[in-house]
């Protein structure tokens, strides 16, 4: 699938934040995979509390480096267990949008979307506008879901993998 390399992160910017990131090594790691935008994750076994607090950290010292990031495209997204800075039209909807031309093209009318924050339902969203009526969105996160939405929402016991495989089982899909 071909990239819109213009909605990356500047390289130089990638750099900066990199370096920002490392005075929060013990909490997080940054994950180089993500090409499209900054990401920083909690490591493993590492204390969600003590990881927010460092989280909310980066996020300020992110803030004075860059400024209003609206003002420059930019939009910083903490979740519970990561921080993600991206290109604001790099988002949930412009995904899913592209994902539903695929199965438009397969005649499939069922959507399924799994996140474990708010704005994962972007995904959902786009399918129930694009006239996928049977949509479900699977929520497997730790923070309150308050969010009022016109398709169901599966609220999983377990949370994120074991959410979604509880979903899954729940469901007879595997």
């Amino acid at each position: 699938m071909r990239r819109k390399k213009d909605l990356f992160i500047d390289p130089n910017l990638r750099s900066s934040l990199e370096k920002l990131a490392e005075k929060y090594k013990k909490s997080m790691f940054v994950d180089r995979k993500k090409r499209s935008m900054f990401t920083v994750e909690m490591k493993d076994n590492y204390s969600i509390d003590a990881f927010v607090k460092d989280r909310n950290l980066l996020q300020i010292d992110i803030k004075n480096l860059i400024g209003d990031e609206t003002k420059i495209g930019l939009f910083i997204n903490p979740t519970s267990i990561a921080l993600d800075v991206r290109n604001s039209k790099l988002n949930k909807y412009l995904a899913t949008s592209k994902a539903l031309k695929i199965l438009h093209a397969q005649e499939e009318d069922k959507f399924v979307a799994v996140g474990d924050n708010k704005f994962d339902s972007e995904m959902a969203e786009e399918s129930f506008n694009q006239g996928y009526k049977n949509t479900t969105f699977v929520y497997v996160g730790t923070d309150k879901f308050d969010k009022k939405v016109d398709f169901p929402v599966y609220f999983s016991k377990e949370k994120y993998t074991a959410g979604f495989v509880e979903f899954l089982n729940e469901y007879g899909l595997f």
